[in-house]
């Protein structure tokens, strides 16, 4: 689950290929364990790549991969102070069967390729930040009582 209150997002995202991902190295880890630290890896990626943003630029940041599409935030910083223009949505460009979470080199599409399913909101890089490490904090501690997946 993806919880980003600033912007009012809840996105549940199937776990299925964060478990197959041969790319993501857990040979010591349990499956379950795997999964959570393969999307808190995806998320602190999230977090370093729109550290870099320059003003003006757009990134895509995937997040739910599926058989049919693959969901994600398109993330615009709008200004030099850090200010970040932010929506929801998926492409049908890629998908779960074609790109592994943990190898996101190829992942690159347009906002063409784009398809929103949410407005767009304005939210400071710094809140942003803070919502995605509330996010792995809290997939950190639900692993914990094994209730984090469906």
């Amino acid at each position: 689950m993806l919880n980003i209150d600033e912007i009012n997002l809840n996105q549940l995202a199937d776990s299925y290929y964060f478990a197959i991902d041969n790319f993501f190295n857990a040979q010591n880890y349990s499956t379950d364990q795997k999964v959570v630290k393969n999307i808190n890896s995806l998320l602190q990626h999230w977090i370093n790549t729109v550290k870099v943003l320059p003003a003006n630029q757009v990134t895509f940041l995937p997040f739910d991969f599926s058989d049919q599409y693959l969901g994600c935030l398109k993330v615009k910083k709008i200004s030099t102070n850090d200010d970040l223009l932010i929506s929801y949505g998926y492409t049908i460009k890629f998908n779960g069967s074609n790109i592994a979470p943990s190898k996101l080199a190829d992942f690159v599409i347009s906002e063409k390729d784009f398809n929103p399913q949410t407005n767009e909101y304005t939210v400071n890089q710094d809140q942003f930040a803070y919502e995605i490490n509330k996010s792995i904090s809290g997939l950190s501690s639900e692993t914990k009582s094994k209730d984090y997946l469906n």
